[in-house]
């Protein structure tokens, strides 16, 4: 019986300026200069996670082709604030998590009982159901792992081209989400607070390859 002798330790995600730490320290060990709006957009992808700002600096020697300090006249190899160049990075970054399969349940939603869902019209190109606007939506700028009811049918709305959902569509399709995704994963990694309305994302990892695997724009 190990009641009254467990203590709880809540382990808070790790801020954006103790993140960026984690750059200034490495880069300069092997010979990097780097822009600190690069190093911010790394800290942002992380979300919290000090293991995936690691991974993201690890990737970013490898796509600017450094492996080791060298001790010559060639000058610092330099990280700069350039899209394409910090996209390759968290395109690479993202092929060591893998929640491909979760994420296309949470695209399918529960079974339909009755009649179908609405489709809407989205600035992507694409139409889908509010299950599928809602992965979309988790994934665009800025990253945040809290999605209040407000901002994120914000998301949801800018997107669409005409009708958007209603708003008990989008909040009954986070609770069946969360639902969907953590027996998926057969763990916690979202959460939805009904009465708050506020969609939680657990897992830094998770909302990184939401943001970042091709299976959200597709």
């Amino acid at each position: 019986d190990l009641r009254g002798r467990v203590f709880s330790i809540d382990f808070q995600y790790w801020g954006k300026e103790i993140l960026e730490k984690i750059a200034y320290k490495g880069f300069p060990e092997l010979g990097i200069s780097y822009r600190k709006t690069a190093v911010d957009v790394l800290a942002s992808e992380a979300a919290g996670s000090p293991q995936l700002m690691q991974y993201l600096c690890l990737n970013s020697c490898y796509e600017l082709g450094v492996r080791e300090y060298k001790d010559d006249d060639g000058g610092l190899t330099e990280l700069v604030n350039d899209h394409s160049l910090l996209q390759r990075i968290c395109k690479r970054t993202v092929l060591s998590t893998d929640y491909g399969s979760i994420v296309e349940k949470m695209k399918e939603g529960p079974k339909t009982r009755g009649s179908d869902r609405l489709i809407h019209n989205t600035t992507h190109g694409w139409s889908g159901d509010v299950y599928r606007l809602l992965v979309k939506a988790l994934s665009l700028d800025p990253p945040t792992l809290t999605f209040r009811y407000g901002p994120l049918n914000e998301r949801i709305t800018r997107m669409c081209q005409g009708s958007a959902p209603s708003g008990s569509s989008i909040t009954g399709a986070c609770e069946h989400s969360a639902r969907i995704v953590n027996d998926a994963a057969v763990d916690r990694i979202v959460e939805w607070d009904g009465a708050s309305d506020v969609f939680d994302i657990r897992d830094p990892y998770f909302l990184f390859f939401l943001r970042w695997s091709d299976l959200t724009d597709s």
